[in-house]
């Protein structure tokens, strides 16, 4: 498999992940951008603001705060300034995003297993010990090119 392949599937897998997510969207008004904020909210305790939720799902900071101004009119989430940095403003999932995010758990795990259906138990663990190789990679430096092309 060449370089270009791979990025042309992974952008695929996540075409396709987001039309799966559509009926989810369309049935609570939401763009694919405002579940991603709620996601990452939800599954990354570390990322409380915009800057963080932008840096960990590689939205544009942009995108991020439209999303956060919809989601915070929607009753969805409650941002308040950090008590140790007032620039900083802290997101707070609220009460009425749990239905919204354990639906979305169920749809992305429906989305995993038909995508992964067919595929052998040490196919699976080959493909969860790689994954994991290359996030270890693109973390430690390893991945990414240490020149310009």
């Amino acid at each position: 498999m060449d370089g270009q392949r791979f990025f042309n599937d992974m952008f695929l897998i996540k075409r396709r992940y987001d039309q799966f997510c559509k009926p989810l969207l369309l049935r609570h008004d939401l763009r694919q951008s405002d579940l991603d904020v709620l996601l990452c909210l939800a599954t990354n305790p570390d990322c409380r603001t915009a800057g963080e939720i932008s840096e960990c799902r590689l939205i544009p900071k942009s995108q991020v705060s439209s999303s956060v101004d919809a989601l915070t009119r929607k009753g969805l989430l409650m941002g308040e300034v950090d008590p140790q940095d007032r620039r900083r403003v802290l997101l707070t999932l609220l009460p009425p995003a749990r239905q919204i995010i354990d639906e979305a758990f169920l749809l992305s795990d429906a989305y995993f297993r038909q995508m992964l259906s067919g595929t052998s138990d040490e196919d699976l663990r080959t493909l969860d010990r790689v994954s994991t190789q290359l996030i270890s990679n693109l973390n430690s430096g390893n991945g990414a090119a240490s020149t310009p092309l």
